[in-house]
């Protein structure tokens, strides 16, 4: 296919630049004469196109694709043949792919999260549509004008009513990207949902720390190593994550299909109660340029309907239970609200008991008034001192001798 502005295919596509290439075909950009708008056409190599299996695997990544309708999986709009060379129109996604983003450095914890929910959403549609991606990896993480995730590239996934659930391409899947593959699948074992998972825990894992989980100098050395678990800790890399997105982390890298995630939904759940749980991840949505609005993750698949700003979600607002973090340490916080109630009152109680033996040991207080009581000869000042009670007040001291009353100031 010649990769100029004169090509037509199918009678309404006028070919424009080469956008990519890869080992099964060539993208370009195109614009759909009918419909007037831009659009990626995807190309099956003319050496694969003489591969009966190859090209058995080109129309399956259209079918997969079109069968799956989900807001985060990039939408195909047409497929056709032109000469002898099948392609696939899909939409167009110009802005960076997640590869590209992770080469700048680690991803922030509520954005890392965020993008996981788009996949989770997309693979979730995928296998309740009976289809396995199998290959998800960074470069096939793509994103919309409006930062939306979008899922692409089908090529090597498989449909359950096809019969397609051989392993004709595992040497396509070692070979390719062995970092992101389960280590069942690069021993030959059957794809599973959970095959898909631990892709998904592969990606998450390097978008928190801007390393892979596993990498080595042959495909074999990093199967051995992903079997045996040898990677480093992700809160060796990260050490600010909380403990609760480590263990998601290390759950979806579990070397045991059964001890992963058994579905998107399970992993998106507990995603989503991350953010509605650490307060410190949450006050950080606002800087997420994925969250100016609104998330919304597709209910095809089972995964959450998430309408509104991430914050808690509609599971995490019915569990009684929200939490505080110290350090590594996870505080409910009704239990902290619950204990400062009773320090509170047991601070009032000793406060009244203090105040109360201070009464009762109180030295009386002494009230001294002066009045002027008139005389027939003299002007008296009468001095009484006045107690309260139950202290009675002392008799009024007797007149001196002869008649004369106490002393004070003559006339």
């Amino acid at each position: 296919m010649q990769d100029s502005a004169t090509a037509l295919a199918g009678g309404r596509y006028l070919l424009s630049e080469l956008l990519a290439s890869g080992g099964m075909g060539d993208v370009y950009l195109a614009m759909d004469t009918r419909l007037h708008r831009k659009v990626a056409i995807k190309f099956l190599k003319a050496v694969a196109n003489s591969d009966t299996n190859q090209r058995q695997r080109f129309e399956i990544e259209a079918r997969a694709a079109a069968k799956v309708s989900n807001d985060f999986v990039a939408t195909v709009y047409d497929v056709g043949e032109e000469g002898d060379r099948p392609y696939i129109v899909m939409q167009l996604l110009e802005r960076e792919t997640l590869k590209d983003r992770i080469l700048k450095g680690p991803i922030a914890p509520s954005e890392a999260i965020t993008i996981s929910l788009g996949i989770l959403s997309a693979l979730g549609a995928a296998h309740e549509a009976g289809i396995l991606h199998r290959d998800i990896k960074p470069s096939n993480i793509l994103f919309d004008s409006n930062g939306r995730v979008k899922v692409a590239d089908f090529g090597i996934a498989t449909i359950a009513e096809s019969g397609d659930d051989d392993d004709r391409t595992v040497t396509l899947e070692i070979f390719g990207t062995p970092s992101y593959l389960a280590p069942e699948r690069m021993l030959s074992g059957r794809p599973s949902a959970m095959s898909d998972i631990y892709s998904v825990g592969a990606i998450l894992y390097e978008m928190l720390s801007g390393k892979r989980p596993y990498v080595g100098e042959t495909p074999m050395s990093i199967v051995l190593a992903s079997r045996e678990a040898k990677r480093i800790p992700i809160d060796e890399l990260n050490p600010k994550l909380p403990r609760s997105l480590v263990e998601i982390v290390d759950r979806a890298l579990s070397p045991e299909p059964g001890l992963r995630f058994q579905n998107a939904q399970e992993m998106a759940s507990a995603l989503s109660l991350v953010l509605s749980q650490e307060d410190w991840l949450v006050a950080t949505l606002e800087q997420t340029p994925l969250l100016e609005d609104t998330l919304l993750l597709s209910t095809v698949g089972g995964v959450a309907d998430l309408t509104q700003k991430i914050g808690p979600t509609t599971e995490s607002k019915a569990k009684p239970w929200a939490f505080l973090s110290f350090g590594p340490f996870r505080v409910p916080k009704e239990i902290l609200y619950a204990l400062t109630a009773v320090l509170l009152v047991a601070v009032l109680v000793v406060w009244s008991t203090l105040a109360s033996n201070s009464s009762s040991n109180r030295v009386p207080k002494i009230t001294t008034s002066t009045v002027i009581q008139p005389a027939v000869t003299s002007t008296t000042v009468v001095t009484t001192t006045t107690l309260p009670p139950p202290t009675t007040l002392p008799p009024a001291p007797a007149p001196a001798r002869g008649g004369k009353g106490p002393p004070g100031k003559k006339k």
